[in-house]
């Protein structure tokens, strides 16, 4: 049966709640928008073992590494506004925040498919083929900057290099084009299964994971961007028991995953929200 982890199952409670009421605000002037993100992209696993074994006369400690890509697939719903337009009252000493866009968005992915073929390190120790699949849900917040603001100082410092600086035309083609960073927490679903010549062992279970992204967006249009981004993605630790040939306890495996992925995306705007301030 899968096993839930407390935490994991306290922090999908309290950020979905949170993801609720932020996607439910709305009133007066169209700020705030809906979107939808689809990604595709590759994963690289790197998967790190370690454990007890106990099938000699004294238990003996074992661990070791290997890596494996799978394809990953992500889709997200979520809202963006205007960092300037977060809140209802100003800021002190009228400070003007930038109308850069912050978002938040609830992200589900999957698809990853790892196999690790793990030498231990130790003379004698074993060699495990270890099976993964995860799934995961993600509450994300993502931050973006505009990258038309950098059009001047590239075209002085070109300028000098090459003559005239073409401000007009850089502009252009910088005003749709942001870089955007953050980082997301949630849960990871992660089956495995292992074995070498004598042991085995499986194990389903649910738990706290996080992530951090950066990346690339084009506006290409007023309803569509087009993305490349990289993310690091930790799914948790597991443990789970090691048996033998007739079902007796014979130790301990221990699975720790750190996920590399580069994923292309594109975000729909589908509905502008009323600005709920006014």
């Amino acid at each position: 049966s899968r096993k839930i982890s407390m935490r994991a199952l306290r922090t999908f409670v309290a950020l979905s709640s949170f993801s609720v009421a932020l996607l439910g605000a709305g009133s007066a002037q169209a700020v705030w928008q809906i979107y939808g993100t689809g990604e595709f992209g590759y994963s690289i696993g790197n998967g790190q073992i370690s454990g007890i074994s106990e099938i000699l006369t004294l238990p003996a400690a074992f661990e070791g590494s290997a890596n494996d890509v799978s394809p990953v697939v992500a889709g997200a719903i979520g809202i963006q506004i205007p960092i300037n337009e977060l809140t209802p009252w100003r800021m002190p000493g009228n400070i003007r925040l930038p109308d850069w866009p912050f978002r938040f968005e609830i992200q589900f992915a999957g698809v990853r498919e790892y196999q690790y073929e793990t030498v231990g390190e130790f003379p004698g120790s074993p060699a495990f083929h270890t099976d993964v699949k995860i799934w995961s849900m993600m509450n994300n917040f993502w931050f973006d900057i505009s990258l038309a603001g950098l059009h001047r100082p590239i075209a002085l410092a070109s300028g000098k290099i090459a003559g005239r600086p073409r401000l007009s035309g850089l502009k252009r083609f910088l005003e749709p084009a942001s870089i955007y960073f953050g980082v997301g927490i949630g849960f990871a679903d992660l089956t495995l299964r292992t074995s070498d010549s004598v042991l085995s062992a499986a194990d389903e279970s649910i738990d706290f994971a996080f992530q951090a992204g950066v990346g690339l967006g084009y506006q290409l249009t007023e309803r569509l961007n087009l993305g490349v981004g990289y993310r690091y993605f930790n799914p948790g630790t597991r443990s789970t028991p090691l048996y033998g040939s007739a079902g007796e306890d014979r130790g301990e495996f221990n699975l720790k995953s750190d996920i590399h992925e580069v994923s292309f995306a594109f975000r729909v705007y589908l509905v502008d929200l009323p600005y709920p301030w006014r």
